[in-house]
């Protein structure tokens, strides 16, 4: 099952927030936290915020664990 959760209007530019999501595809969602809390870039913040939303609409809307979610797709 896959879970959505999408920011709109950021104010960071596509090239900027593709290099972080480029270093998150594929990790499992709690260590893609993890790693964005060092990360230096604005776009970070922005895409940190997003992944917890998809997580939080995961465990409470679909009832999954939030250990076993991973990001399969990030654009």
């Amino acid at each position: 099952m896959q879970v959505q959760a999408k920011t709109k209007f950021s104010g960071i530019s596509a090239q900027k927030t593709r290099l972080v999501l480029n270093e998150m595809r594929g990790r499992p969602a709690q260590e893609a936290l993890a790693v964005l809390s060092y990360m230096p870039q604005g776009a970070a913040k922005v895409v940190a915020k997003t992944i917890k939303s998809a997580v939080s609409n995961a465990v409470e809307n679909f009832g999954l664990e939030a250990n076993d979610l991973y990001i399969a797709q990030i654009y």
